[in-house]
């Protein structure tokens, strides 16, 4: 896993942790909606809409439709050119 996926899986389980108001969740590439409890189709939408809010990245309907897991989230915002703070060139 590159830096930039490292990142956002951190980002991710914060934004989890907050929609979902639970106390603890270890976000890896494969957690779904069958992973965990608190991931229902409704929170769904508070997910996605705190992700573009947070990073500053907007997904289509069918992007959203097709994510099953937090690494299709993940690949859906590097695919759009996404890149970690940390690995921003700076001038």
């Amino acid at each position: 896993m590159n830096e930039n996926s490292k990142y956002l899986l951190l980002q991710l389980e914060k934004i989890f942790i907050d929609v979902l108001d639970i106390n603890d969740v270890e976000l890896s590439l494969e957690s779904s909606q069958e992973t965990i409890q608190e991931w229902t189709s409704l929170s769904n939408i508070l997910l996605i809409s705190e992700i573009e809010e947070k990073l500053a990245m907007k997904f289509l309907a069918s992007e959203v439709y097709l994510f099953r897991t937090v690494g299709d989230i993940v690949d859906s915002l590097l695919s759009k050119g996404f890149v970690s703070r940390e690995n921003q060139t700076r001038w």
